[in-house]
């Protein structure tokens, strides 16, 4: 009798499934890249900045780093409820930002995720922000030529 052998198949169904597999997962952490990016643009934009500099509250760059995953969670999604319990990381913030509250975010742990991800990368990709050099009391000022480049 002449069977048909599934070895072959086999064996090309399983580097298929490997592949597609791979495809899957590397396709999804670009998805959730460009899903935090976009959470971060319609939650955060409007008053952070993903780097170093304040804008009406905090850079958020190292805000992964520098607090408790669990604790943003809360933060996030409710901050004036983690003031009122007396947490004092949350009391520090607010006053350290001129007791400006900021406004609870209607996120999912899964979507802050998303938004902390995006920030870790937006970090890595960050040219180095150059240092301040502070002097003494005088201002730099540079030398204006007075010619502006254009023809009058």
């Amino acid at each position: 009798m002449n069977g048909i052998s599934l070895k072959k198949p086999t064996s090309y169904f399983l580097a298929l499934f490997s592949f597609l597999l791979a495809f899957s997962v590397s396709t999804t952490s670009l998805q959730a890249q460009e899903d935090g990016e976009k959470l971060f643009k319609s939650y955060c934009a409007s008053c952070h900045s993903p780097g170093a500099n304040q804008l009406v509250g905090p850079g958020l760059a190292g805000v992964y780093d520098k607090y408790e995953k669990e604790w943003l969670y809360k933060w996030i999604k409710n901050s004036s409820a983690l003031i009122a319990t007396g947490d004092a990381q949350a009391i520090a913030v607010y006053e350290q930002y001129n007791k400006v509250i900021m406004p609870a975010q209607p996120v999912t742990n899964i979507q802050i995720d998303a938004i902390l991800d995006y920030l870790k990368v937006y970090a890595e990709k960050a040219p180095p922000v150059a240092a301040v050099v502070q002097g003494g009391t005088e201002d730099v000022v540079a030398e204006d030529s007075g010619l502006s480049g254009y023809a009058i």
